[in-house]
């Protein structure tokens, strides 16, 4: 299996709403995320006028979404993806 890819927006609105604190989750990955889960920054993912999603910050699970991201909610789509 790929590596889960997890994006974290670091665009100025996210930053300002907490995206900040989730740069906790790529510096101490749970162990049983080691070697499975590839965490970036990114500019923006240019989701804060999306009415579909809640609000910022916003993460990104292979592809999925994840709003009102908090590191429970990115460890919680991960497992999902990993089964």
């Amino acid at each position: 299996m790929d590596k889960v890819r997890v994006e974290l927006c670091m665009g100025t609105t996210c930053y300002v709403m907490g995206a900040a604190h989730l740069v906790e989750f790529a510096q101490n990955l749970p162990a049983e995320f080691e070697g499975r889960v590839e965490v970036t920054g990114v500019r923006c993912l240019g989701l804060c006028g999306n009415e579909n999603f809640s609000g910022a910050p916003f993460a990104r699970v292979n592809g999925v979404v994840v709003d009102a991201a908090t590191v429970e909610r990115i460890s919680d789509a991960v497992r999902k993806v990993l089964g």
